[in-house]
C-alpha cells in the first residue's frame, strides 16, 4: 500500500480496512506501507491505530517506510495500536521485504475476523458445556489455529 500528499484519518481508515480485508480474503499475513511521499496525515492517528488493533492477527508483520518523520508517526502507531512486536518501522523498501518475507508466503485463507468470533463464541458455549472456560476458547481463536471455513 502506498500513502502519499495529504492523508485523511477517513482515508486512512479506508486504506487499513482494504488492506486487512485483502489479507483475510488472500491468506496474506504481512503488508508494507509506503508513506515515502506522505507529507501530513492522519490528524486522528489514535483512531487508526484501534482500526489497526482490531483487524491485527497474532503472526502478521506490518511494516511502514519512510524517513524520520514518519518513524515518529510508527511509534505513534505502535504505541497507541499494542500490536508491538508485529509492526516496524524501515528505512528502504529493500529492508522492508526482508522483514515481512519470511511471514508473507500464502498459508492458505485466513479466518476472517467474523469466522474467528463466531469459533469463539462456538468454543465458548461447548467449553461453557463441559465446565470449562471461555478463555482457552480464545486463545485458539485468535491465535488463528482455526480453519477459515
Amino acid at each position: 500500500m502506498e500513502v502519499s500528499g495529504r492523508l485523511a484519518t477517513t482515508e486512512a481508515l479506508r486504506a487499513v480496512s482494504q488492506a486487512f480485508a485483502l489479507a483475510e480474503a488472500s491468506g496474506i499475513r504481512a503488508a508494507i506501507c509506503d508513506a515515502r511521499e506522505l507529507l501530513r496525515g492522519p490528524g486522528g492517528l489514535l483512531v487508526v491505530a484501534a482500526a489497526v488493533a482490531v483487524r491485527y492477527q497474532r503472526g502478521m508483520r506490518l511494516a511502514l517506510v519512510g524517513s524520520e518523520y514518519h518513524q515518529r508517526i510508527g511509534e505513534r502507531l505502535i504505541n497507541f495500536s499494542g500490536i508491538g512486536i508485529g509492526f516496524r518501522f524501515c528505512e528502504s523498501m529493500e529492508e522492508a521485504d526482508a522483514w515481512v518475507e519470511p511471514t508473507a508466503r500464502r498459508v492458505g485463507p485466513m479466518a476472517t475476523s467474523t469466522e474467528l468470533r463466531h469459533t469463539e463464541e462456538m468454543l465458548g458455549s461447548a467449553g461453557k458445556a463441559r465446565g470449562g472456560a471461555k478463555s482457552g476458547a480464545r486463545r485458539v481463536a485468535r491465535g488463528n489455529k482455526v480453519p477459515a471455513a
